[in-house]
């Protein structure tokens, strides 16, 4: 969970006279020992610092949907929508005049394919889309954990303080 400041290994954590000591296990590392309770104290002290506000939350949610919109789901499921109503209605078309005899097999068939085509882009998009709301939904889980993370340390178990420290923080030296 800690790696040393010297030497960027792992430390071990040994229980020792009903304590738990950090120890680095390089030989020769300056590092001795790092009593669990300094580490706590160190860790509680970094997490109380980080707050966001509900100003910043808002911004953030914000900007993360509008990143999902333009950049990552292209332009929406609304647009989609609509041209799927329009590629329908080309099918529909293209089919009245294939039974009507205006065009041949031939070229119904390959404008059809043409059409069906188009189409599956447009219900991919809107795919992705329903995508985009499970990432919303994931998001704001991230920001409600970042928002209360000291609150949520202080009263986790200790598997859930580990997995909040991976979450905070990826340099733990």
């Amino acid at each position: 969970l800690f790696r040393c400041g010297h030497c960027n290994r792992a430390m071990l954590g040994e229980r020792q006279r009903g304590h738990i000591y950090y120890r680095c296990q390089t030989t020769g590392c300056l590092t001795k020992t790092v009593r669990e309770e300094a580490l706590t104290a160190i860790v509680e002290d970094h997490l109380s610092q980080v707050t966001l506000s509900k100003a910043d939350v808002d911004v953030l949610r914000t900007k993360f949907r509008f990143w999902l919109n333009d950049e990552k789901y292209g332009s929406g499921r609304q647009n989609a929508e609509m041209e799927i109503g329009k590629v329908t209605e080309r099918m529909s078309s293209l089919t009245d005049k294939f039974v009507d005899d205006l065009v041949d097999r031939e070229t119904y068939e390959a404008k059809r394919v043409e059409l069906l085509a188009e189409r599956k882009k447009w219900e991919e998009i809107i795919e992705r889309s329903s995508r985009a709301d499970a990432d919303v939904k994931q998001f704001d889980e991230l920001l409600e954990h970042a928002k209360n993370l000291y609150s949520h340390y202080v009263i986790a178990p200790l598997r859930q303080k580990r997995a909040i420290l991976n979450f905070a923080s990826s340099n733990r030296r």
